[in-house]
């Protein structure tokens, strides 16, 4: 049986702190394989039945931790272990050859997390436990954190704490057709419920669907509510640069880069036209590349 130096956590967002961790982990195997243990649901989900908007879906979070060229990646569902006391959860990773743990300097688990003595149970039971320092940065990292920059509409801030561009994937359905009439067609983008949706706004946005991987598209998106047109149902709608396809029905993802302004209702279409074509010059100016 193969032995392991393991970690334990959620890993919404698998941000920068996560990533330092985890290159942690690997420096400190002396030999051993490297294991994370991860949870099919948000801990607060089966504890406190609180809905917890994610900064990655289950499908996004695993992807992101198979990236990290690990031995193994072992899921619970959080529900079957969160009534185990510390100990009864470490016999469990020993059993399956854990024999190094990595904790975070405040990081508890077990129903008698807040009093176990990791240290002690690990002695006992034959597990090592080591302490990881959080990584030292001018922003504080942390799931949360990044949740709230997204929220108030800072992308800046959020990706820098992510390590890469957040990213809505979901499929284009039908939405009101209206960005036709004024010469910028939409795609409208259906996310999982569970997926966080930054603020309303317009955003400088890229593109890939997923038939064609290869091709990153430009754009901009808005999330709201279409004050204009006075629509009740908040929606995301993208407008592709030189894309005209019918793409109803694909997968698609949108890379956020920069956010450009709130949404904000227009006396009329020849208004909100003029607008959108400011706001493309604007995400254009943000972002030389473009040109």
């Amino acid at each position: 049986m193969p032995h392991y130096i393991a970690t334990i956590g959620f890993f919404d967002g698998v941000h920068r702190g996560h990533c330092y961790l985890l290159d942690f982990l690997k420096q400190s195997s002396n030999g051993l394989q490297t294991a994370v243990v991860t949870f099919k649901e948000h801990p607060q989900k089966v504890l406190q039945n609180a809905t917890v908007p994610l900064l990655t879906t289950h499908e996004e979070r695993i992807k992101l931790l198979e990236q990290q060229n690990l031995s193994l990646l072992k899921i619970y569902p959080f529900a079957q272990i969160a009534s185990l006391r510390a100990e009864e959860f470490m016999e469990k990773l020993h059993s399956w050859g854990v024999r190094k743990l990595v904790l975070g300097y405040n990081h508890t688990f077990g129903s008698d997390g807040k009093t176990a003595n990791y240290e002690e149970i690990g002695q006992k039971i034959g597990i090592e436990i080591v302490r990881f320092n959080e990584l030292q940065s001018d922003l504080h990292i942390s799931s949360s954190q990044i949740r709230k920059y997204l929220l108030a509409g800072d992308i800046e801030k959020a990706n820098l704490c992510l390590g890469y561009s957040y990213t809505l994937n979901g499929t284009v359905v039908k939405g009101f057709g209206q960005g036709h009439t004024i010469g910028f067609p939409t795609a409208n983008l259906s996310i999982p419920a569970e997926k966080l949706q930054p603020c309303d706004g317009v955003y400088a946005v890229e593109c890939q669907l997923d038939d064609q991987p290869q091709k990153t598209y430009k754009g901009i998106m808005n999330i709201g509510q279409n004050p204009t047109f006075e629509h009740k149902k908040r929606s995301i709608e993208i407008h592709i640069i030189d894309f005209n396809s019918n793409i109803y029905d694909k997968q698609i993802t949108v890379k956020l880069l920069h956010y450009i302004r709130p949404e904000k209702k227009f006396e009329n279409t020849a208004e909100l036209k003029q607008q959108i074509e400011k706001d493309l010059a604007q995400a254009i100016a943000k972002m030389p590349k473009w040109q």
